[in-house]
């Protein structure tokens, strides 16, 4: 078996830009729906005032992705496979728009935007698939195939997000003035719904 080198590992990964683009996409998408996941409670507690709605506001984008992911088999045939990651990641950023400019008594606008939200939430799996194109397509530019390296990449991106996204999160909150467990200022609430609805939506476009 051929010994493993480092720089050579290396030189496999900066020859493969089309692996970097997807990892650097999968790090933002992850940065996004994992930070937004980590301080969603707090819009839902502080900004919508409901206790009882955690549940139905976090669960539901996970239950209508598997719901959306049945058309994305077809979709990627059809449009290809960068056009519905595209369009997925859009199609979050419309609804988490929503949700932004949702009153937060506005309930029916609220759930609107978290269905939309939830029914595009199939961009991490068209990603995913993409890993497996790029490692193709580089061994037959080179005749190398980098299959280990290229999902260490991604499994790093996906670990830099999720880790990213929750820390800014926080962040973010604290700096518009956020105290915990305190009645929050009109300021602090603002700044739960940037970190929670607007930030995201911007990662996503």
């Amino acid at each position: 078996a051929k010994p493993f080198s480092f720089k050579e590992t290396v030189s496999n990964l900066v020859k493969n830009k089309y692996l970097m683009i997807i990892s650097l996409v999968m790090a933002v998408q992850m940065t996004a729906f994992m930070g937004r996941i980590a301080v969603c409670a707090y819009w839902v507690i502080y900004c919508l005032g409901s206790f009882t709605m955690i549940s139905i506001i976090m669960t539901l984008p996970t239950l209508l992705g598997i719901v959306g992911s049945f058309a994305v088999p077809a979709a990627a045939r059809k449009f290809g496979k960068r056009a519905v990651l595209m369009g997925s990641m859009i199609g979050q950023a419309i609804g988490l728009l929503i949700m932004y400019l949702a009153p937060f008594d506005n309930m029916t606008m609220v759930m609107v935007g978290n269905v939309i939200f939830g029914i595009f939430n199939v961009g991490m799996p068209m990603t995913l698939s993409m890993v497996a194109d790029s490692v193709d397509y580089m061994e037959y530019k080179t005749g190398v195939r980098t299959d280990g390296t290229a999902y260490a990449t991604y499994g790093l991106a996906t670990k830099l997000g999720n880790a990213l996204g929750g820390a800014l999160g926080v962040l973010i909150m604290a700096g518009f003035g956020y105290v915990a467990n305190a009645q929050q200022t009109a300021e602090a609430l603002k700044g739960i719904n940037i970190t929670v609805n607007l930030i995201p939506c911007i990662l996503y476009v």
